[in-house]
């Protein structure tokens, strides 16, 4: 889609568009609880946005916003739906909820669900460098590493 919109292509990049569109609607009929599948769609009627002209915004702004709320309610500490409501506030203009503000504190690395997940990962290397002082746990993960290291 992206090739075919920088190429000038927009009627080959609009159909890669609504198959995409199609693709993931057609797995959220099949799992509606997925709130990366709903964050896409989002994506994906922005980009139809920009590619539809003025004309598209009042169609598919309406539902971004519906699919940005539903994944957001599905999944409130998912960092990928932070960041399509950022595109979101981001892109859309003023009149129509746009604001520059809450699009950088939806991208900002100190949200609070980016923070949650920077918090998991140094405690789990603090984790791992506790268990990897001991010769049995690295021998077991790197066989020959135990005898070097001590």
């Amino acid at each position: 889609m992206e090739s075919f919109a920088a190429r000038h292509e927009n009627k080959r990049a609009e159909q890669a568009l609504e198959d995409a569109i199609a693709a993931v609607q057609h797995c959220i009929g099949s799992d509606d609880k997925s709130a990366d599948a709903h964050s896409l769609l989002a994506d994906l009627y922005g980009r139809k946005i920009s590619l539809g002209g003025c004309l598209a915004g009042p169609r598919f702004g309406p539902k971004i916003d519906a699919e940005n709320k539903k994944a957001l309610e599905l999944a409130p500490g998912n960092v990928r739906v932070y960041a399509s409501l950022g595109r979101q506030y981001l892109y859309a203009p003023k009149m129509f909820g746009g604001n520059i503000d809450k699009a950088i504190e939806n991208f900002r690395d100190g949200h609070p669900a980016r923070l949650r997940l920077r918090r998991e990962f140094r405690l789990a290397c603090h984790r791992l460098s506790q268990e990897w002082r001991r010769p049995k746990f690295r021998e077991s993960v790197a066989p020959g590493c135990a005898a070097q290291s001590a």
